[in-house]
């Protein structure tokens, strides 16, 4: 497991000029490189892949929109009821590894029962062409409602073998965290053909960021507290530790839990203390950028960067802030068909893609 403070990495970039200068020559060029792909949007939450080139966005505050690779924008009807109160509303989508044959997509969403709201996941056949969201399907949703409006986790990853992996957070109520009877702070396995759901992992606080590495292994990203934000690689069974364990504190001080480790509860491969509300997460595997095979990629919400973290063994080690307060809020972060890199800026209202320099 590793770790790197905020400052820490401050003063490591700085003791001597020419370190200075080696950092700035590992940087990314920030120009030219990055381009608007799309503007004017509200709460803008995630974004995902066509194979024909376009791209749809979700925005928290329950619109679906379809893009086609001219930028042509094409809102969509058809999505269910959505409770829009706090972080919670339309929240992840991603399209189907057979969409090219199928035009599945996945999403999630905050579902109304009565004044409260619980995590739901469904499943569509997207027709952008006529704007419609079709057979819109409900494969899973919580048992139990909150009022809660924080907390709600929601990324959605596709397995290989077509199940799906959903991140729930905790919802504010820590202690139902290592309930196993229950599914907050819970990362679930949903088969979408039974629609059964069981849980895979347990002891998560605000899990808001997933993605597959290059075996196909989960890798998760997830709020702490005060410090303590953590990846992890959930594995099936695996206890996450919150709020027993933490390397993070309560909000104005004070220690949550037993401490920092305890017996039979997973450590983070990294952790970043103090915070830097991680957002999105994905493993880069294209060619693009090859270098960065195996690195992974997260926004920072709270700071304005995105943060790369190189591999280290069964870990992830040094940290680099790439893009450190040009765009607001990173919210989420995406590897396109062609290796550029794609990212929204949740504070702009923009996505956002990155290409490798001709």
């Amino acid at each position: 497991m590793a770790t790197k403070t905020r400052n820490q990495t401050r003063e490591s970039a700085m003791p001597t000029l020419m370190m200075l200068m080696l950092l700035l020559l590992a940087m990314p060029a920030q120009g030219a490189n990055v381009q608007v792909m799309a503007d004017n949007l509200e709460n803008p939450w995630a974004l995902a892949f066509m194979p024909n080139g376009g791209f749809l966005v979700s925005e928290r505050i329950g619109r679906l929109s379809c893009y086609d690779r001219q930028g042509n924008k094409q809102t969509l009807e058809g999505l269910p009821d959505i409770r829009v109160r706090g972080q919670g509303g339309l929240l992840d989508v991603i399209t189907a590894k057979d969409f090219a044959q199928t035009k599945r997509i996945y999403f999630t969403y905050s579902e109304p029962v009565g004044q409260l709201g619980r995590t739901a996941l469904a499943v569509a056949k997207l027709d952008c062409g006529a704007g419609m969201l079709r057979d819109v399907t409900k494969l899973y949703a919580q048992e139990e409602a909150s009022g809660s409006n924080v907390h709600f986790g929601s990324r959605v990853v596709e397995r290989d073998n077509g199940e799906l992996l959903v991140t729930i957070g905790d919802r504010g109520q820590r202690h139902l965290a290592q309930d196993p009877q229950r599914s907050e702070g819970k990362i679930m396995l949903i088969n979408p053909k039974s629609q059964k759901a069981r849980v895979w992992s347990m002891g998560h606080r605000n899990p808001q960021g997933a993605g597959l590495d290059l075996e196909g292994k989960l890798v998760a990203g997830e709020h702490g507290p005060q410090g303590g934000d953590e990846v992890n690689r959930p594995k099936d069974g695996g206890n996450y530790g919150w709020p027993l364990v933490t390397y993070g504190e309560e909000y104005g001080g004070g220690r949550i839990g037993i401490g920092d480790a305890a017996e039979g509860l997973e450590q983070p491969m990294f952790h970043w203390t103090p915070s830097i509300a991680p957002s999105g997460l994905m493993i880069y595997s294209g060619k693009m950028f090859p270098q960065w095979r195996g690195h992974l990629f997260t926004g920072s919400l709270k700071y304005d960067y995105i943060s790369k973290l190189t591999p280290q063994g069964t870990n992830y080690g040094e940290e680099m802030r790439l893009f450190e307060g040009e765009y607001i809020r990173i919210r989420d972060i995406r590897e396109a068909p062609d290796g550029s890199i794609w990212f929204i800026a949740e504070g702009e209202g923009r996505i956002y893609r990155w290409a490798k320099d001709n």
